[in-house]
């Protein structure tokens, strides 16, 4: 979901890496093969944080590291309540948090650990970055990539069912492989803030899928089984979905105020943060990252 900007409103946006595994569960309708499901784009099918979930998470975070009742109420919202602890009023949070969109994926290639996108990922992360009025190096990187290689992606040659090499970035000339993907490594510009995002965002590797490989990619996420015992006996089996370490999502927020919260700004730069299920396992643990707002 993008919001279109609103005069009262402000913005900024961050990446999320998952510095370890994710689990951030959905319901699901009951009828799927894995029982334990991650969330999921209603659109792409793409993996996502619902708002809700990352809201509860960062709450709960600032809550634990003792932030005031006032700064609690103003970034998130919740009940205010009298001496007796009587609910006098509710009140909406100032700031407004989007479900991000899914900006990179951890691939394993014959080229080793390189960071996957598809051309609805590069046309999603443009259209974000546009409807926040901003100019941010990571919004011409991506419009590069997408107007040298999604085209490409989309017109594979008949029977060419594989990746494509760039062999020679100067003439554009490419060799056919299998999985319908495009290695883009060695990317080198003129200019040093697309070389600077290339290199701290998507870790100096990146690999075009087109849209329907990249789907099939998606459908196979990783699976764990996880048992509980009971007496040292199997009491519950079931199989849980989650997405890798070092997967990247792409954050909006919105506020009202007048300046972006110091202290939210301070915990989302300096913290790790914790969301989803398994945190005494180590899942979830995530670093946010304020993307460069340009000109």
């Amino acid at each position: 979901m993008l919001l279109s900007m609103e005069n009262s409103l402000d913005n900024k946006i961050f990446t999320i890496e998952t510095i370890t595994n994710l689990h951030v569960g959905d319901l699901g309708d009951g009828m799927q093969l894995v029982d334990k499901q991650v969330q999921k784009d209603v659109l792409t099918k793409y993996p996502t944080i619902h708002a809700s979930s990352l809201k509860g998470a960062l709450r709960e975070h600032c809550e634990k590291h003792q932030w005031d009742g006032d700064s609690i109420l103003t970034v998130f919202g919740g009940d205010v309540k009298d001496e007796e602890n009587k609910i006098i009023k509710t009140l909406q949070g100032r700031y407004r948090f989007v479900d991000p969109m899914l900006l990179a994926y951890p691939l394993r290639t014959s080229f080793g650990f390189v960071m996957g996108v598809s051309d609805q990922i590069l046309k999603d992360t443009i259209s974000l970055l546009e409807i926040t009025g901003k100019k941010p190096p990571l919004l011409s990187f991506v419009k590069n990539i997408y107007t040298r290689y999604g085209n490409a992606m989309n017109n594979i040659p008949p029977g060419a069912d594989g990746i494509l090499f760039e062999q020679n970035p100067s003439s554009g000339n490419f060799s056919q492989a299998e999985h319908a993907v495009l290695v883009k490594r060695g990317f080198k510009t003129d200019d040093s803030n697309e070389q600077e995002v290339f290199d701290s965002i998507y870790c100096g590797s990146l690999a075009v899928l087109n849209d329907k490989r990249f789907s099939e990619v998606m459908e196979e996420l990783p699976i764990v089984a996880r048992n509980k015992l009971e007496s040292g006996l199997s009491a519950n089996l079931w199989y849980e979905e989650f997405v890798p370490r070092k997967t990247l999502f792409i954050l909006q927020v919105y506020f009202e105020e007048m300046e972006f919260s110091k202290k939210l700004e301070d915990t989302l730069k300096k913290d790790y943060i914790q969301i989803g299920a398994n945190a005494t396992v180590g899942y979830g643990i995530c670093k946010f990252q304020e993307v460069a707002s340009g000109k």
